[in-house]
């Protein structure tokens, strides 16, 4: 794996040489993932129930031969007061590479109870060390419920002597598959047995209006750090796993646990929270796409699915209505009703050409050929919608086209409902292909 600091820019974008492979292997559908990235090992498949650790667990074995206590708050915080008997870790200047040493300079060898704390909870320090220290192989590591403040919340006793241990060996094997490369997340994504997670919220995941290359990694579902949050207090893990297990693009379809979820943010940081949380609700298999959506932003040939609104496509259509075909579709871009047919001849938006998601992926290509034969699919939109919010066909064809080689791909997530609500005129059919 490629070294990277955390808590710094962007890495660059990946290889061009890399990109034109994912590329050719997203048109031809060639998924090369079980040989070249690490199975889940046997114990991944249920997570621990140990991973959150209160403060009255932590006054009553903070002491103990097998315990460590790690403060990853800035030096300078630790030196004014933290924990007696804690060590403290520069997560903020460590790459992944560094991990053994760094945790081997601590007096750490991986096979202790390692209970990493911050300022409060979810920290990001604290859960990007967790990850860390999991993907070099520690299967104790944990995290101090509600940090320092509710250490000193508690009563408990804080000091300013620095505890400066001897170094130890780190024994414990790296488990990769703790990780996820931008190379792994674009041959995952819409693939059976796999979600992704977007940490950074609804509002960056949707994109900004009339800007492309902003948005989502296809299939990505947005799911922030706060949804864990109940009354501004963290939700209890059995709680936290009750809430995921009704999480989803839609309530009739919520995630299975027992999937792999790759997650990510922006960068490192607030991708480790939702890692963190993630494996706090006994969620076993999850990888933290640590580059994040920085990196994946920054390399122009990889797709990037943004949610367009209905004003801005009504605008669209207007500037490119053909005044002697006005019902035609568009020339500068294509929008795809992927409803059943039926619906689409009772009323559509006019422009857009009826490819059920059944044979999206089957008739795309055929149908981009009739209408759009011109149609560069490095930079000119494609859209899809279907009935309303509720409806997941528009997620799934967005995918299809993102995998088909679509770069810039855009998701009409209101569907119909969105557009009679702004008042909005619907036609009689244009054409209609599948069932």
């Amino acid at each position: 794996m490629t070294p990277r600091t955390f808590g710094r820019g962007p890495r660059r974008a990946v290889k061009s040489v890399l990109t034109v492979l994912l590329v050719a292997s997203l048109v031809s559908g060639v998924l090369p993932v079980a040989a070249a990235w690490p199975p889940w090992a046997e114990d991944a498949e249920g997570g621990r129930g140990d991973i959150g650790i209160t403060v009255e667990w932590l006054a009553e074995h903070r002491n103990d031969g097998d315990v460590a206590v790690v403060d990853v708050r800035p030096r300078s915080q630790y030196d004014t007061g933290h924990i007696p008997g804690a060590v403290h870790v520069d997560v903020e200047a460590a790459s992944l590479d560094d991990g053994p040493s760094l945790l081997s300079r601590a007096g750490l060898s991986g096979d202790e109870r390692i209970v990493f704390y911050g300022a409060a909870s979810m920290y990001e320090r604290a859960a990007l060390a967790f990850w860390m220290a999991e993907y070099w192989g520690a299967t104790r590591a944990s995290v101090l419920e509600g940090g320092l403040a509710a250490w000193l919340a508690s009563g408990g006793p804080t000091t300013a002597d620095a505890w400066e241990p001897e170094s130890a060996a780190w024994v414990t094997a790296a488990r990769p598959e703790r990780a996820a490369s931008t190379a792994y997340v674009a041959v995952s994504f819409g693939v059976k047995g796999r979600e992704i997670l977007d940490a950074r919220g609804w509002d960056d995941w949707s994109g900004e209006p009339r800007q492309q290359r902003t948005g989502h990694i296809p299939q990505s579902l947005p799911l922030a750090s706060e949804a864990f949050l109940e009354s501004g207090v963290l939700m209890s893990p059995e709680a936290s796993r009750e809430m995921l297990s009704r999480f989803g693009p839609r309530p009739s379809n919520p995630v299975d646990l027992s999937w792999e979820f790759i997650v990510h943010g922006e960068g490192a940081r607030d991708g480790a929270v939702l890692y963190y949380l993630l494996r706090r609700a006994g969620v076993g298999r999850v990888r933290l796409y640590a580059d994040g959506w920085s990196a994946w932003v920054a390399d122009a040939g990889l797709p990037v699915v943004r949610v367009v609104g209905a004003q801005e496509l009504r605008e669209r259509l207007a500037r490119e209505r053909r005044w002697f075909a006005p019902e035609s579709p568009p020339p500068g871009f294509a929008v795809f009703d992927v409803r059943h047919w039926s619906d689409y001849r009772r009323g559509h938006i006019p422009g857009s050409v009826n490819l059920t998601s059944r044979v999206f992926g089957d008739s795309l290509d055929i149908v981009m050929e009739k209408h759009w034969p011109d149609f560069d699919r490095l930079q000119d939109p494609i859209v899809t919608y279907c009935y309303g919010p509720d409806c997941i066909r528009s997620r799934a064809t967005s995918t299809v086209a993102a995998r088909r080689g679509f770069l810039v791909v855009e998701r009409f997530y209101e569907g119909l409902q969105g557009w009679r609500s702004i008042g909005a005129p619907v036609t009689a059919p244009l054409e209609s292909v599948g069932d």
